[in-house]
């Protein structure tokens, strides 16, 4: 059977991905979970296919060898190649639920008609295109000031050294997305704050803080680990996307929390004078009942592409020479800052042009 047409619909299980495929005058159309299609790292587990009626009517597996699927369809044998659906996958709306594009598995058409590999610069811009789309839009449901109101220039991840390289290649992935992918990372969390946002879904976001000093780095300065800790400063315009969601304290704890995708709402909920510190200033509210307070986040679904990270900010001129080499190695436009102090990273003279 010759594969000859794709088509998706929403249907009662969620979308759908229809295969047309066709042997001498018969069309047969194979009803497939696009999960099943797009996932990179599919191993020899199978799944089922499904005709119109909803019926069980076959399995289909990956063949890593092929880089295709084979299965059964009606008793009939079938085979694809991966690179046959895949743009369509990711082109239409599920470019919005897997936020992970890597160059091996995202095709486009050529002009010959055939499917050619997409580079991972390629596959990175058109999601972030996707993204500025999304904030052009949302932006208009906020006042036009809504940033500058409450003085949100960046906003921050703060992660090991080791990791830079891959952040820059690939963006800011969840912890789900970095697991499914198999792509290893140093973790700097606490154990049980992780615990605790596993079991409430956060591990399907890549987590961005509003505090340049919050008490993740005060804990790794107290453990001596700063040196190799990095500060990513990322554009805040990642608030107007879809799909995020925004929390009032850190979203890792036992406490009462409020979160909202609502930024009218959420905003002004956050305590703004313990956020703002400077390292000098934070060191004492990083204890005690105002720790959780200074944690408020946001949580952006599956991923930040690096095209989104504006500056890495350090600790030492030894860092920044490191960090110098792999920024310049992964070919992004990132301003690379000797601004971290003990307990953040120093912002008063970091957006002065901003400001006027």
């Amino acid at each position: 059977m010759k594969l000859v047409k794709t088509d998706q619909k929403l249907t009662g299980y969620g979308k759908r991905v229809i295969l047309e495929f066709q042997e001498g005058n018969k069309i047969y159309d194979i009803i497939i979970n696009p999960d099943d299609l797009s996932s990179p790292n599919l191993g020899s587990d199978s799944f089922n296919v499904y005709n119109k009626q909803g019926q069980i009517c076959g399995v289909c597996s990956f063949l890593s060898e092929k880089d295709a699927f084979q299965g059964t369809f009606d008793d009939k044998e079938f085979m694809f190649l991966k690179d046959e659906v895949i743009d369509f996958i990711y082109d239409e709306n599920a470019l919005y639920e897997s936020r992970v594009i890597f160059a091996q598995y995202y095709r486009h058409r050529s002009e010959c008609g055939g499917y050619q590999p997409v580079s991972l610069d390629v596959a990175l811009e058109k999601i972030t295109e996707a993204y500025n789309a999304e904030i052009c839009n949302n932006k208009l449901l906020y006042p036009a000031d809504l940033l500058k109101d409450y003085q949100i220039h960046a906003l921050w991840h703060f992660c090991e050294l080791k990791n830079l390289s891959s952040i820059l290649k690939f963006g800011l992935i969840s912890r789900e997305k970095l697991k499914s992918n198999k792509i290893s990372y140093s973790d700097i969390s606490d154990p049980e704050i992780q615990k605790t946002r596993f079991e409430n879904n956060y591990h399907k976001s890549a987590p961005l803080l509003f505090a340049n000093s919050p008490p993740i780095v005060y804990r790794l300065q107290m453990d001596n680990k700063i040196e190799n800790i990095v500060a990513l400063e990322i554009n805040p315009d990642i608030l107007f996307i879809n799909e995020i969601k925004v929390t009032d304290k850190n979203a890792g704890g036992k406490y009462e929390y409020n979160i909202s995708d609502d930024l009218n709402e959420i905003l002004p909920r956050i305590k703004w004078r313990l956020i703002q510190l400077q390292p000098d200033k934070a060191y004492q509210f990083n204890v005690g009942e105002e720790q959780p307070l200074r944690g408020a986040e946001v949580l952006v679904f599956g991923m930040i592409p690096p095209q989104f990270i504006k500056g890495v900010h350090v600790f030492s001129n030894i860092t920044k020479y490191r960090v110098d080499d792999i920024a310049k190695e992964s070919g992004r436009d990132v301003r690379v800052e000797k601004s971290m102090a003990k307990g953040g990273v120093k912002t008063e003279n970091l957006f002065l042009e901003e400001n006027g």
